[in-house]
């Protein structure tokens, strides 16, 4: 059986309400729908993929800050 190991994506911050989180996903064998959201409803990512992607909250923020986000695939 095959061990799968959490990937660390960086973080990422909402452009509508500031909100940070860090970006880590898992990847699997098969693509699969994947979406998450920011607490304000702002999409994060929406796909299908072989990575499960997962959002944990850090900090509220700027929503200026928002320039330093990076596409997930």
């Amino acid at each position: 059986m095959a061990v799968w190991e959490r990937e660390d994506h960086g973080q990422w911050t909402c452009p509508k309400c500031g909100n940070v989180y860090a970006i880590t996903c898992m990847r699997y064998p098969s693509k699969d729908r994947v979406e998450i959201s920011c607490e304000c409803g702002e999409l994060i990512f929406r796909g299908n993929t072989t990575r499960d992607y997962d959002n944990a909250f850090i900090r509220k923020g700027d929503p200026g800050d928002s320039r330093n986000n990076h596409r997930f695939d």
